[in-house]
């Protein structure tokens, strides 16, 4: 005979929310130090977000982008992280140094993502709710890093977290309205469509409902409209074609040389850098088919339970076959699916129960327990963001330390090029992800290509095939033939990727160092 549940007594919410003031407090305070470790950034496209945010009041919402001259973004730009950028303005009015700026916006971000991901628990009565707010900050060290660039995805995850409680709720104004938000604010909105398509394909494994089209349907409204009714019409909608374009390219094979972001992640690097948050799509999966089967009596597998696990398998397969940058999403994900199945997993348990007092023995054991596997993991995460992000000395760089190097490589070749060329002299960027520092560093130049080399393929594909060619060593790097082709009288090199060109040390180059350091090269073609 079973005796009836009584009522679990809870922390009252305020002690629970003062615990989350200190525990945003103590990674704010270990993140900032991981952020500025470096003069630089984790990954290069954080020196373009900054310069252009700072560059945003006067530019407004210009449709060129001089800047790089040979895409279709010269005359036909459309600002895909409109609503991100102007995040950042107010951050970036130090128009020498922005990026210090951007970096502490960023961290304001992934603060914003930890006490979102809390709320949503909270919400949903998910019983521990900083524990596992605290397994997201701690929990996977790719996580971390993806979430300490500066880029659009950083506020994409705050609304994607947003966006998992609205389709827990199955809110269809809230869906409809962050939708609209979405397409303004990042280059891929349609991951919005893909998180409410996975609530409800969860839903159903214990809801039958005829309605369950309806939400995707009303994201995909919401994500439509915003890209029609955009400050960039109708750029916006030739842009997302060519994002899906490089989505494609990325998931298939690519003519061109792609980031590094659009690899798949491999099992081995899923435990290994994202140990926690990969273990918690586990045991959310686990625990939901558990409820399912009805192994535990007088437990059952809620909806929203249910949709949580949709939307973090989703993800988390999405990293496994696509592209692993979708760690961004599946981290929060997982930490809430575990949570929602853990309160389901729980019922209402009363541990002061006095005649259950190994209860309450229990309770306090597992919670130890997860403070020591936390603080593991914390530990261990931080250990691999501060390898990643290691500086090192100006005057021990080999090819090693320059491949590992998050510092500025440009800063002397901009200096020299500032004192010693027009402005608006088009330089040639022979690596297109040289483009957002050299962007920041000296704006006061143009270049050929940036941010996705597909920007370049796309519109000149004669001019792009050349360029790769070249790089790749399958025709001879020739300054004569580049000079006639971009118009350019210089090329701008990392020193690292000059030295992979024996022929421009060669007198039949024809063209001469100007300025050189341990970093940079510049070459002009006579």
């Amino acid at each position: 005979m079973t005796s009836s549940p009584s009522k679990t007594p809870r922390v009252p919410p305020w002690v629970s929310h003062v615990l989350m003031l200190a525990v945003l407090l103590y990674f704010g305070t270990v993140f900032r130090g991981v952020l500025f470790l470096t003069q630089g950034a984790p990954e290069r496209d954080s020196f373009y977000h900054a310069r252009y945010a700072q560059l945003l009041p006067e530019r407004g919402l210009s449709r060129q982008l001089p800047w790089m001259q040979f895409t279709s973004w010269r005359d036909q730009f459309c600002d895909k992280d409109f609503l991100y950028h102007v995040y950042l303005a107010p951050f970036c009015t130090n128009s020498a140094e922005p990026l210090d700026g951007a970096k502490f916006a960023t961290l304001l971000l992934l603060l914003a993502t930890l006490a979102g991901t809390y709320f949503v628990l909270r919400a949903w009565k998910a019983p521990f709710a900083l524990v596992w707010t605290a397994l997201l900050a701690s929990g996977g060290a790719y996580f971390l890093t993806r979430m300490f660039m500066v880029r659009s995805h950083t506020l994409s995850v705050v609304l994607m977290v947003a966006a998992v409680h609205l389709a827990l709720k199955r809110c269809k104004w809230g869906v409809f309205i962050l939708g609209f938000v979405y397409s303004w604010t990042y280059s891929t909105p349609i991951a919005l469509v893909i998180a409410v398509t996975a609530a409800e394909c969860g839903r159903l494994a214990v809801a039958r409902d005829r309605n369950s089209l309806t939400l995707p349907l009303v994201a995909a409204a919401g994500v439509l409209a915003g890209l029609v009714v955009h400050p960039y019409t109708p750029y916006s909608l030739t842009s997302m074609a060519m994002f899906f374009q490089i989505i494609w390219s990325g998931a298939t094979t690519s003519p061109v040389e792609l980031g590094s972001e659009f690899r798949r992640m491999t099992l081995g690097a899923a435990f290994v850098s994202n140990g926690g948050t990969t273990c918690a799509a586990l045991l959310a999966l686990a625990g939901a088919l558990a409820l399912r089967a009805g192994a535990l009596r007088n437990r059952k597998l809620s909806p929203e339970a249910a949709a949580a696990v949709g939307i973090a398998c989703a993800w988390t397969l999405a990293m496994m076959v696509t592209f692993e940058r979708f760690i961004e999403y599946a981290a929060p994900c997982a930490c809430i699916a575990l949570g929602l199945v853990v309160r389901d997993l729980l019922g209402d348990l009363d541990f002061d129960d006095p005649e259950r007092p190994s209860r309450r023995t229990a309770q306090v054991a597992a919670l130890g327990g997860a403070v020591v596997v936390l603080l593991a993991l914390h530990m261990w995460t931080l250990e691999l963001n501060y390898a990643y992000l290691r500086v090192v000395e100006h005057d021990n760089f080999n090819d090693d330390a320059l491949l590992f190097y998050r510092g500025r490589y440009f800063d002397g070749a901009a200096a020299w090029l500032k004192r010693n060329v027009p402005p608006k002299t088009v330089v040639a960027n022979f690596y297109w992800d040289d483009f957002p520092e050299l962007f920041y560093s000296a704006p006061e130049m143009y270049y050929l290509v940036g941010l996705d080399p597909t920007f370049m393929r796309l519109a000149y594909p004669d001019k792009a095939l050349l360029v790769e060619n070249m790089r790749l060593g399958k025709t001879p790097f020739n300054f004569a033939t580049l000079q006639r082709t971009f118009g350019t009288k210089f090329v701008v090199l990392r020193t690292l990727n000059a030295d992979k060109f024996p022929e421009l040390r060669s007198d039949a180059a024809k063209a001469r160092v100007v300025f050189s350091d341990a970093l940079a090269v510049i070459y002009r073609c006579d």
